[in-house]
This record gives C-alpha cells, structure tokens and sequence, in this order.
C-alpha cells in the first residue's frame, strides 16, 4: 500500500490543492495527517486513514500552532503506522517529510522548508524570546530526518535553493504544482478598464498584506480583500474606509473578483503563488516581489504580466508608483489572451507528467499503484 502524508487540513488552500491531485492520480493509497478535519472535500474523507492523537485535542483547529512542541511526539505516532505500507509520498511544509519507514523511504514534494525555524524567522518570532526559544528546539528535530531516506521534489526553483540552505540537500528536480484554470472565466476587454483592486488568500505575518494596506491607505483607491487569518484583526484596524474585507470566499466569488480588478497586488516572499496563476489566467496582471515563486511565474523576455518590485527599496512606494502608472494609463497593454496562455504553462496535466517522471526517475515503489491514465 501507498501512504500519503500531509501537514495538516485545515482548509483548502495552495498545498491542499496540490494534495487532492496527488490523491487522484494512485489507486490504493491512504492519507494520513498531523491534523484532519473532515468535509474540506470528499477526496480527502474518502481516503482518509488516521490523524495523530493531537488531532483529538478540543479546539484544535484554534490553536495547532501552538503544540509545535508536541509535533515530534505526533510524528513518532504516524511513523509506527507506516510498516503496513511500501512506499511514502509526503506534501510538506513542516513534519510530513520527517514520516518514514524502517525499511521505507520518503518522496517529499516540497512546498518550503518550515518558515518559522529559516529565512522567515522574524515574521513569525518577531522580538518574542519565547518563540525563537522553541523555534531553536523545534528546528534540531525539523533537520534530524534520516537523508538516506528522504528525497525532495521542490515546487520551484525559490524552494530548491531554501532546501539547499536549510538541510544541504538537493531535490531530485523542480515540479511547479498544478493550477486549474479552465473554470476561471476570461475577461472581454482591458484590466485598465475594471473597477477596483484584488489582494488576499491566507492573512499570515509573512504576506506583507500590512505594506498593501499603508499604499491603499495613501491611494484611496478601493481595494478589497479577501481570505482570513491570525493578522486579519490587525490589518483592519489599519484599513480606511476605502479598503473592504470579504473574509473567506468560494472560488466562484473569486472569479467574478478577478474578472473585475484590475491587478492582483501581492508583494509577497512566495514559494510558488498558485493564486498569482489564478489572477493571470482570468486576464490580468500581478504586482508582486522580484524574487521567489512570483517572479519565476511572471518573468519572461516575451509578454508583460506585471510589474516586479524591488525586494531591497521601499515596496510601498513602489506599489503606489506602479499603481499610479496604471490609473494614468501609462501601463504596458496585456491580451488577457496571453496572460491565460502564461497560467496553462502550470497545467495539471504537465504536473501529473513531471511528477510521475520523479517518480520512475529514483524507482519509487509508489509507481505501481499509479492510475491508468
């Protein structure tokens, strides 16, 4: 049998997504997790397996974050349930890597290294003693995971390179993950004719939705927002009247947004942006950061998709420059044609091709409950 091993599911979101095709594409396989909570799709309750005893906890979607200390208990947990199975495919941004067999490796599709414990500590210690206190202890048990028997798909070139740094390791190869698009329309004329802008998804320290809010602020230009988070409260005590927050919407309600913005703002560090290939498919440009997965989906010699800030000057006022050229009409012209041609490129189909191909490519024991396709 084929276990397949996630973080946690909470929600659907970027890697939960990934997840759901990575369940369709084996036959016999079971999910396992650190948290689970039932009716995010039927994908997941279908093949569900077993969650660790953390995931029995009252209120634990409120306060997971907080039992990062008792995470290595619940991977323990989930590693005895692994000798039943040959083969282990994890999608991971915290401990799913860290769950093997004995005798069992682990195919590690990637989504980041944990971002507390590298790169990102400051957004998410900020100047707490405590936090870098359990982020230091948490991190020697992150990086004890035998090397012998982990082996990373990275989802970008970004997370290649944060793997790289954090556990000096390099990924079999890049695989960026797979973005549906044919649901998401395509809007008939220019984004410089549309109403308002877009900016959102999981409100987390790390987003940099607090510099979106300050350049709006300034702009008074109406923005709306959506997604939830733990830095939601805070950015709404920050907004002006101008700026709506739409909190969580169905991705059909996030269609009928992007068709009617004129860019995604997004000045975010991020692994990869399935939302950026979303916003693109629908016709429109992004403003996001030159570096990370943003600028892997956005900069090519041919087409302009956005405009790419400097990571290193001001993004605020940045944000407003490119902002103001927009309303002035000073922007470069986009086919939404083109911009939809740019999301295909990260196709389910060319995911499914290039994973399969890791796959086989380090005779994982995993290939032979793949589906026929």
């Amino acid at each position: 049998m084929l276990a397949i091993v996630h973080d946690w599911i909470f929600h659907l979101r970027g890697g939960e997504k990934v997840l759901k095709h990575i369940l369709e594409m084996f036959v016999d396989c079971d999910l396992f997790a650190m948290f689970f909570k039932k009716n995010i799709d039927p994908v997941f309750d279908k093949r569900f397996k077993k969650a660790s005893f953390l995931n029995f906890l009252p209120y634990r979607e409120r306060y997971y974050r907080y039992l990062l200390p008792l995470y290595p208990l619940g991977v323990y947990q989930l590693n005895r349930l692994m000798k039943s199975y040959d083969s282990i495919i994890s999608i991971s941004h915290c401990v799913a890597k860290n769950v093997y067999g004995h005798d069992v490796e682990n195919i590690c599709y990637c989504l980041s290294p944990f971002r507390p414990l590298y790169d990102l500590r400051y957004a998410y210690a900020g100047n707490s003693t405590l936090k870098d206190v359990v982020f230091d202890m948490f991190k020697l048990f992150d990086a004890s995971f035998d090397r012998q028997k982990v082996k990373f798909i990275a989802i970008s070139e970004f997370v290649s390179n944060r793997i790289k740094a954090a556990y000096g390791l390099s990924p079999i190869r890049v695989v960026y993950p797979p973005c549906e698009v044919d649901h998401i329309p395509l809007r008939d004329q220019s984004y410089k004719n549309a109403e308002f802008y877009v900016t959102g998804g999981a409100l987390v320290e790390n987003k940099n939705f607090d510099l979106v809010i300050q350049a709006f602020n300034d702009l008074k230009l109406p923005l709306f927002v959506f997604g939830s988070g733990p830095v939601e409260k805070k950015l709404k005590r920050m907004a002006r009247e101008n700026i709506k927050f739409l909190g969580w919407v169905s991705q059909q309600t996030l269609n009928k947004l992007f068709l009617k913005a004129k860019a995604f703002i997004f000045p975010s560090v991020e692994d990869f942006g399935l939302t950026t290939v979303e916003f693109l498919a629908s016709g429109g440009p992004v403003i996001g950061l030159n570096m990370g997965g943003t600028r892997e989906i956005l900069e090519s010699p041919e087409t302009w998709f956005g405009y790419l800030l400097d990571p290193e000057k001001s993004i605020v006022d940045q944000m407003k420059d490119k902002i103001i050229e927009i309303e002035l009409g000073r922007s470069p012209e986009l086919a939404p044609l083109d911009a939809r041609k740019r999301a295909l490129k990260f196709s389910p189909e060319r995911f499914r091709e290039e994973f399969v191909n890791c796959l086989y490519s380090v005779s994982s024991a995993s290939v032979k409950y793949l589906k026929a396709w």
